[in-house]
């Protein structure tokens, strides 16, 4: 695919459109790489601030620091703390748990995959795995 885009493509961009596209691009990439390093940055202050490991291999996101923080911030947390407990992040599970943040109920639960629960409790999203890390369907 590689190899495609930069014969095939950038080419026919070249001639139809910009003449210097790969310069446009090659800019365009450095403004986003340090865009993207300010924003890791920000967002890994915010996770040290709101998230933290519990034992047994659970996790906790604080709602009271969280949910003051900008969207994308918010993503890259929850991002990061799926991962921390070992559940592959997606971005509907992260959309479904920001969801849960800002409007669940006490007591709101996501079930995720691996066995991971997500419980919303009071003041914090709780991630636990209350049966063990495997998939668990009631019968």
């Amino acid at each position: 695919l590689r190899n495609r885009v930069r014969h095939e493509l950038l080419p026919f961009l070249g001639e139809r459109f910009n003449p210097a596209i790969s310069g446009a691009l090659r800019r365009a990439a450095a403004i986003i790489a340090v865009e993207d390093d300010f924003v890791r940055r920000q967002s890994d202050t915010a996770l040290a601030a709101c998230w933290r490991l519990l034992p047994g291999g659970g996790g906790e996101i604080l709602l009271s620091v969280f949910q003051g923080l900008h969207p994308a911030i918010q993503r890259r947390v929850v991002d990061a703390a799926l991962w921390a407990v070992a559940c592959p992040a997606t971005m509907e599970r992260i959309e479904s748990l920001r969801d849960l943040a800002s409007g669940g109920r006490n007591g709101a639960r996501l079930h995720l995959p691996t066995g991971l629960r997500v419980t919303r409790q009071r003041q914090r999203l709780l991630f636990a795995y209350p049966i063990g890390r495997k998939a668990h369907r009631r019968e």
